[in-house]
């Protein structure tokens, strides 16, 4: 069984150098699959379809930066996430990278985004689909907004300094745990549970 481990994370620097020269290289080391929308979203490829398919990944590694959190393509990325559901806690991991927004701050910045492409799409009355499709992204990120903080806050989030100790080994050992649990089928972990209980 294939797990894909899809990096989620603003093209901004430093998210991007950290991604391309790092992170990407540590798990691709550890022969872990991973996504990367610049590499796996082609050329005339929907960019829309991509970021929704990230919904689907088996595990998704979140680079938390000030940029990540006000770009709608991430945010909507994330929101994707808690629109599919799943267990959060096995799927989405975190690494921080620098201070980020407070909660109010963050709730502020997309309050003000919904309210400014509502009031753009109203007085617009030729070409809307752009904006209609923005004001669509944009809904679902606040819908999914207070969620993500919530999980965002109750997990311990390392900073790049300590997590990129090693190599990313501590990342590295978390997604292959995962991978792990992932690959023994239900039925067969409970055959060997019985049996080490009764040894």
């Amino acid at each position: 069984m294939n797990k894909t481990v899809f990096i989620s994370y603003s093209w901004k620097e430093p998210s991007a150098g950290i991604v391309s020269n790092w992170l990407k290289m540590s798990l691709e080391n550890a022969t872990i699959k991973i996504s990367v929308d610049k590499e796996d979203c082609k050329y005339h490829d929907s960019i829309k379809e991509f970021e929704q398919k990230i919904g689907d990944a088996d595990m998704i590694i979140s680079v938390i930066s000030r940029p990540y959190l006000n770009s709608i393509h991430c945010m909507y990325e994330i929101a994707s996430i808690f629109e599919k559901g799943g267990e959060m806690e096995k799927r989405l991991f975190f690494i921080g990278i620098e201070n980020i927004q407070t909660e109010a701050e963050l709730r502020d910045y997309w309050s003000k985004e919904l309210f400014d492409t509502e009031t753009e799409l109203a007085a617009t009355s030729i070409a809307r689909e752009p904006i209609e499709k923005r004001l669509e992204q944009v809904k679902l990120i606040c819908n999914y907004l207070g969620r993500f903080m919530v999980y965002l806050s109750d997990r311990n989030r390392m900073d790049f300094t300590k997590v990129s100790e090693g190599n990313f080994r501590e990342v590295v050992n978390r997604l292959q745990n995962r991978i792990s649990e992932a690959e023994i089928p239900k039925d067969n972990l409970i055959l060997a549970n019985n049996m080490s209980h009764n040894n």
